[in-house]
């Protein structure tokens, strides 16, 4: 009887162990929720300009898409696909403003193209054979216009999601928190 019931004191701690800890990770949970609520989205339609960062405006001027087939065609080898599935590359061409009393250096570098909650990064080397920039130097009141080209494959959606990905909402976008500012392709 007494190895039974300290067998069952044992279990009715272990019990109040893993209930108190639930409770506690709830608790803490619903601090950071409150602490950090979800991003404000804001989104910039093409052709309109917003900050990108302190007094930097940028403005997304046009896009094109492509298959890497016509990549590949117009402007020669793509090193930032994978040749072994179906990708689609997308150009934008866009223009930033220096609205500093001072020279500025942008970087390009951290926009990201977003589309199903999925982002990617910039393509670095088809960006600068194609004679864009990963960022610029920008005098006073001066603006600059580069290209930013941004790819992906096949195998990161679903077949679905693939076939609407030109007709989706797809977006650059340079910080996800506290606002989450989406340039709209």
């Amino acid at each position: 009887m007494g190895r039974r019931f300290n067998l069952n004191k044992k279990i009715l701690f272990l019990i109040f162990v893993i209930f108190s800890s639930i409770v506690v990770l709830v608790a803490k949970g619903i601090k950071v929720n409150a602490t950090y609520p979800s991003a404000r989205e804001e989104h910039v339609a093409i052709g309109k300009s917003a900050t990108l960062q302190k007094d930097i405006s940028f403005k997304v001027k046009k896009v094109q898409w492509m298959s890497n087939q016509e990549f590949v065609k117009k402007y020669g080898e793509n090193p930032d696909v994978n040749k072994e599935e179906e990708s689609k590359v997308v150009l934008v061409n866009v223009l930033v403003q220096n609205n500093k009393k001072k020279s500025v250096n942008v970087d390009f570098s951290r926009i990201y193209f977003e589309r199903f909650g999925y982002s990617n990064g910039l393509c670095m080397d088809s960006t600068l054979e194609l004679g864009g920039s990963t960022g610029v130097k920008i005098k006073p009141g001066q603006e600059k216009e580069t290209l930013l080209v941004y790819s992906m494959n096949q195998f990161q959606f679903s077949k679905t999601q693939w076939k609407q990905i030109e007709h989706t909402k797809n977006y650059l976008i340079r910080d996800w928190y506290p606002v989450k500012r989406c340039w709209d392709l």
